[in-house]
């Protein structure tokens, strides 16, 4: 396991900025999969996560989220621990959708708006709508109640 203080030899973290510095001076700049990467004992590792170790001292057993949606943004304040559900509650909308509206979609058969989302792992169904914003009325109330501070509406 990898110490805070092992990662103070390594590493310098700037928590307002999010920026993180080699300790001999380079900028971590690399990018891979849309997180900001560095190379630390011959491994790929995500700078959010050294900065988490490097402000709290220790690594959640979860995952790390960015509040924002950002990846590139590891501001210590857009950082936040959080279960593999919780971190897909707040993922953006998605490239292949079609409305506009995340968790909202066209019903063919009846020329309509459906609505539905996830929740506690199982496809939550919450009707067909005759208006997108009414359908997008009931995802977002639905999201709010089942998602908390997670929700995040695209």
């Amino acid at each position: 396991m990898i110490t805070k203080e092992e990662m103070l030899l390594s590493f310098r973290y700037n928590p307002e900025s999010g920026d993180l510095f080699y300790a001999n001076g380079g900028n971590a700049k690399t990018i891979s999969n849309g997180y900001r990467v560095v190379k630390y004992n011959g491994k790929q590792c995500k700078v959010h996560r050294i900065a988490w170790m490097i402000f709290y001292g220790y690594l959640p057993s979860g995952h790390i989220d960015h509040i924002n949606g950002n990846r590139l943004d590891n501001r210590i304040s857009n950082l936040r621990a959080c279960s593999c559900s919780e971190n897909l509650m707040n993922v953006k909308i998605g490239k292949k959708n079609t409305s506009g509206v995340k968790g909202v979609t066209l019903h063919k058969r009846s020329n309509k708006w459906q609505a539905q989302l996830m929740a506690a792992g199982k496809s939550l169904y919450l009707g067909i709508f005759n208006t997108i914003c009414e359908a997008e009325n009931a995802v977002k109330a639905a999201r709010e109640l089942h998602h908390g501070k997670f929700a995040n509406h695209g």
